[in-house]
C-alpha cells in the first residue's frame, strides 16, 4: 500500500477534540519557564565607576602610611559594610535585608588604580542599573560622614588642647604678675608664656583648617547605564512562549500520527481501501436519492456485477440505503435482515416471519418477503433472529439464498460483524462500516483479513458521521423516524403462488421477486 501526502486535511480532524491537552502542554511549559524567570537567581548585572580620594578616617586616607594602594583593598569591603547597605537600601526602596542585598553587590579593583567599580546583580536591566548607582552614591556618602566623623573628633580634641593652653598661660601670667620681670624666675615665667602662646597658635590653626575644610570622598566618573549578563525576565517570557508551542506542536504531532482512527473518505484511501462515501439518517423509504447514494451504487455496481449478492457488515441503515438505491435505478433488490433484527427494527418493521422461519422452521423464503416499495422486497428476521444465525453455513440457507438471487438483480444482506465472517462465503463482495473519529484502520483491517480467510472478499467501506447517529451501531437507530409503513396494500403482498411455481430462471423483463412486476 502506498502511502498518500498528509496535509492539514489529515491533520486538523485529529487535533480538532484534543485541544485540551494541547493547551494543557503549553500552558504548563510556558509557564514552567515563566516561574523559572522570576524566581531565579539574579542575572542581570551592572557596573559603576567609583574614583575615589584618600580622606582622613578611611583605610585610603591622607597619611603617610595610610596613602598606598594596598587600602583600597579594605576600601572594597566597607562597599558592603552595614552603613553604606543602609542607604542603598533607601535609595532603591526595597525590602530586601542587609545579608540578601549585600549579596547582590561585587567589588574590584583595578590594578594600580584609585578606582573601585561597584557592580550589582539583578533579574532586570532597570534594576541592577539602579542598585549600582545607588551603592556607588551611598559609598561615597559614607566616606565623607566618616571623614566628617574624624574631623569632628579632631576638633572636640584640639579644642581641648586649646583650653588646656589658654588655662595654663592664665595661670602663668598670674605667677608672672606677682614675680620681678627681672628676676629668674619671671624670665622663665615669660618664656613660658611665650610658649603656650607658639602651641596656642598653633591648635587654632589647626581647629579653623578643622572647621573650614571640606572632605572630597570621591566621584562617580562611570555611571551604570546598560545591564550585562545573564536572561532577563522578558527573554524568559518569550522563551516560554517558544517552548510552550513546540511542546504543543510536538504533542499535536504524536497525537496525529498515532492515531489511526478514520476520519475522512482518504484515511480509508491511504489504508488500502475503496471509500464508498457516507451513509446519511433513513427517514423514510421515499426519500430523495442523494449524490453519495448514486455515487456509491455506481461504484459497487463496478465492484459487483448483477446478479450478485452483497453482504453489508454491521451497517443496516447503510443496507437500506443502498438496496433502496439500486430500487430506484430499476433493478430488483432483495434486502433481508441477517443483523438478528437491527435492520428490522431500523426499517420499523413488525415482528412477522421472516429469516429464522426460513431456515428453522422450514418455511419458503420468497413466500415471507414483503415489498416496502416498487422492485425492492424486504425479508425481515422473524421471531428468533438467534437460532437463524447458527444456520448461516447449512444447505438450507445456500439453497434458499440461490432461490432468492435468481428473482433479484440485487440480494443485499445486512448483518452483523461477527455474523459476517459465516456469510462471507455465501455473497459476492462485503462491505464495511467505519465510523468517522471512531473507528480504527486496524480494526478494519483485521475485519477485512477474517472476511477474506472465511472466503469473501472487501469491496468497500462506508464511512458515516461520528456526531450523528452512528450507523455502525444498530442498537441506535430505533431513534430514527419511522422509515416503512408496516401497512401495505394487497397490490404489495407477495405472489406466494408465482412464487412456489418451478419454472426456470425468467428473463429480466419477467423476473419476479415477492410478487414484483
Amino acid at each position: 500500500m502506498t502511502e498518500q501526502r498528509r496535509g492539514i486535511g489529515w491533520i486538523w480532524p485529529r487535533l480538532r477534540r484534543s485541544w485540551l491537552p494541547l493547551v494543557l502542554v503549553f500552558v504548563v511549559v510556558a509557564g514552567g519557564v515563566a516561574v523559572v524567570g522570576v524566581v531565579r537567581p539574579a542575572s542581570r548585572v551592572a557596573t559603576a565607576s567609583v574614583l575615589i580620594n584618600p580622606l582622613d578616617g578611611n583605610p585610603y586616607s591622607t597619611g603617610s602610611r595610610g596613602q598606598n594602594l594596598t587600602n583600597l583593598q579594605t576600601e572594597s569591603q566597607l562597599v558592603t559594610s552595614d552603613a553604606v547597605v543602609a542607604i542603598a537600601k533607601r535609595t532603591i526602596g526595597t525590602d530586601e535585608d542587609f545579608p540578601a542585598l549585600a549579596a547582590k553587590v561585587s567589588v574590584d579593583t583595578p590594578s594600580n588604580t584609585q578606582v573601585l567599580e561597584i557592580s550589582f546583580a539583578a533579574r532586570t536591566t532597570p534594576a541592577a542599573v539602579a542598585g549600582a548607582n545607588a551603592f556607588a552614591k551611598a559609598y561615597l556618602a559614607t566616606r565623607a560622614q566618616r571623614a566628617d566623623a574624624n574631623a569632628a573628633s579632631q576638633l572636640a580634641l584640639y579644642t581641648a588642647e586649646a583650653n588646656k593652653i589658654r588655662a595654663a598661660m592664665t595661670s602663668t601670667g598670674a605667677d608672672l604678675a606677682n614675680t620681678s620681670a627681672t628676676s629668674p624666675r619671671g624670665q622663665v615665667l615669660t618664656q613660658q608664656l611665650t610658649v603656650y602662646a607658639s602651641q596656642l597658635a598653633k591648635v587654632q590653626a589647626t581647629i579653623s583648617d578643622l572647621r573650614t575644610s571640606q572632605p572630597e570622598p570621591g566621584q562617580v566618573i562611570t555611571p551604570a547605564a546598560d545591564a550585562t549578563g545573564g536572561l532577563g525576565l522578558p527573554v524568559y517570557l518569550l522563551a516560554g512562549l517558544l517552548l510552550g508551542l513546540l511542546a504543543a506542536a510536538f504533542l499535536a504531532g504524536w497525537l496525529a500520527f498515532s492515531d489511526d482512527r478514520v476520519y475522512v473518505p482518504a484515511d480509508l484511501s491511504r489504508a488500502g481501501f475503496t471509500a464508498l462515501g457516507d451513509a446519511a439518517p433513513l427517514s423514510t423509504v421515499d426519500a430523495p436519492t442523494t449524490d453519495a447514494d448514486r455515487s456509491r451504487r455506481v461504484m459497487v455496481s463496478v465492484g459487483a456485477t448483477a446478479p450478485a449478492t452483497l453482504l453489508v457488515v454491521d451497517a443496516a441503515v447503510a443496507a437500506a440505503r443502498l438496496a433502496i438505491s439500486f430500487a430506484k435505478a430499476d433493478n430488483s433488490v432483495i434486502l433481508i435482515d441477517a443483523a438478528r433484527g437491527a435492520l428490522t427494527e431500523a426499517l420499523d418493521e413488525p415482528a412477522i416471519p421472516g429469516l429464522s422461519e426460513v431456515l428453522v422452521r422450514k418455511r419458503e423464503a420468497v413466500k415471507l418477503l414483503r415489498r416496502p416499495r416498487p422492485r425492492l422486497a424486504f425479508l425481515a428476521s422473524g421471531a428468533d433472529p438467534d437460532a437463524a444465525a447458527d444456520r448461516f453455513q447449512s444447505d438450507r440457507w445456500s439453497a434458499q439464498l440461490a432461490l432468492l438471487a435468481q428473482h433479484a438483480d440485487y440480494v443485499v444482506l445486512s448483518a452483523s460483524a461477527t455474523d459476517s465472517l459465516a456469510l462471507a462465503s455465501s455473497s459476492s463482495a462485503a462491505i464495511l462500516c467505519a465510523t468517522a473519529g471512531q473507528t480504527r484502520v486496524r480494526d478494519l483491517r483485521a475485519t477485512a483479513d477474517e472476511l477474506e480467510r472465511c472466503g469473501g472478499s472487501v469491496l468497500g467501506v462506508f464511512l458515516t458521521a461520528g456526531e450523528a447517529v452512528s450507523d455502525c451501531h444498530p442498537a441506535a437507530e430505533s431513534e430514527q423516524e419511522q422509515s416503512i409503513s408496516p401497512a401495505q396494500s394487497e397490490s404489495d403482498r407477495v405472489d406466494v403462488a408465482a412464487a412456489e411455481r418451478p419454472s426456470p430462471r425468467p428473463k429480466q423483463a419477467e423476473r419476479t421477486a415477492a410478487g414484483r412486476p
